[in-house]
């Protein structure tokens, strides 16, 4: 019995894994600066967890073999975290005097 080689796709889903777990934990800590009525750190963390979960997408894209739904979940994480920072955003904008279609367009944004 040998060791079986790693494939450069074993290394792509491992790749994967390993950003997708910092992602998680990003936004984790999105949530604590959130309850903590600390937008700015939650918006940081989110966009790094968005970033990272978009790499573990891409990650997946490279592999010679389909890998769904992984590949997928991966993208639709990516989005929800890039949208939940978006947010958060929107919702500091509107805590100035922001006048008719400039509010008007921040309260889209914080749906």
């Amino acid at each position: 019995m040998g060791i079986e080689p790693v494939t450069l796709d074993d290394a792509r889903v491992q790749t994967a894994a390993t950003l997708h777990h910092y992602a998680m934990e990003d936004a984790d800590r999105a949530d604590v600066w959130i309850k903590r009525e600390r937008p700015d750190l939650a918006i940081s963390s989110l966009l790094s967890a968005a970033s990272r979960e978009s790499q573990a997408a891409q990650s997946i894209d490279m592999m010679s073999t389909p890998h769904e739904p992984a590949r997928t979940i991966y993208y639709r994480s990516a989005a929800a975290l890039a949208h939940q920072a978006c947010v958060v955003l929107a919702e500091q904008g509107l805590r100035g005097e922001p006048d008719g279609k400039l509010r008007a367009e921040l309260e889209e944004l914080a749906k």
